[in-house]
């Protein structure tokens, strides 16, 4: 393992600047096609996501509160008498009761 004594050191170190071996070596990791093809990639499959979570937060706020046909099909059932019977008023009873703890 090199020590740090051993590397290269800059004349002035306030001036930021790349030694050749690095430049060198960046611009080799650079020109791999790989390497330019799955930042593009990666990049191109964040801005899909975010433009999806755009999408759905935008679906989500034009949502109804209540979703109105289910309502409808709950009242319909209501008037029909198919809620109207012992067994019925049971189970809401019941849930109702587990839902607050009793």
């Amino acid at each position: 393992m090199p020590r740090i004594n051993d590397l290269a050191q800059p004349d002035d170190p306030r001036r930021v600047e790349r030694s050749e071996t690095r430049r060198s070596e960046e611009a080799r990791e650079d020109s791999r096609p790989e390497a330019a093809g799955d930042s593009v990639e990666l990049f191109s499959n964040v801005r899909q996501a975010q433009e999806l979570q755009s999408r759905l937060v935008q679906e989500a706020k034009n949502a109804p509160e209540v979703r109105e046909e289910k309502v409808a099909e709950v009242r319909a059932r209501l008037e029909a008498g198919e809620y109207d019977s012992e067994g019925v008023r049971e189970t809401i009873a019941d849930r109702l009761l587990d839902q607050f703890g009793i």
